[in-house]
């Protein structure tokens, strides 16, 4: 039951961080221009919002995979590639909608999304390397 509880939260602080992460991206990258901070803040807001909204599928995906891969000796690489992989199903998903919802940057909106993933896993893998010892001690 322990090992339920761990992985959910590690699961929720990854779905969590990949979404600031996100926010944090998107919202620096298209308010550069910008000298408003109240536009910087709401797009902070509104990047992390939708972000958690779309990433939630993804994140209970890579929470299942956690939970039944806990005795797996890779897993922080694991995570990683799975992360990697279902962050480019997002991307392939937002390449599917119409042009006028992502403005034309498909490809910027495609690294962001990709690196705050990777990044949201990297940032936890001590945390997971050290479970994933106590869970073959």
């Amino acid at each position: 039951m322990i090992t339920f509880f761990k992985t959910a939260f590690f699961s929720f602080t990854i779905w969590l961080s990949a979404a600031i992460i996100n926010g944090i991206q998107y919202a620096s990258i298209f308010s550069l221009g910008q000298l408003n901070r109240l536009q910087f803040w709401d797009s902070l807001g509104a990047a992390i919002i939708f972000s958690l909204l779309f990433s939630a599928p993804a994140s209970f995906c890579l929470f299942l995979f956690f939970l039944t891969h806990t005795k797996q000796r890779t897993l922080s690489a694991s995570l990683l590639r799975l992360a990697f992989v279902l962050s480019v199903f997002s991307c392939l998903f937002i390449a599917a909608l119409p042009q006028h919802v992502y403005q034309g940057h498909w490809l910027l909106l495609s690294f962001i999304i990709v690196s705050s993933t990777v990044l949201a896993v990297l940032i936890h893998h001590p945390a997971i390397r050290s479970f994933n010892k106590e869970q073959h001690v």
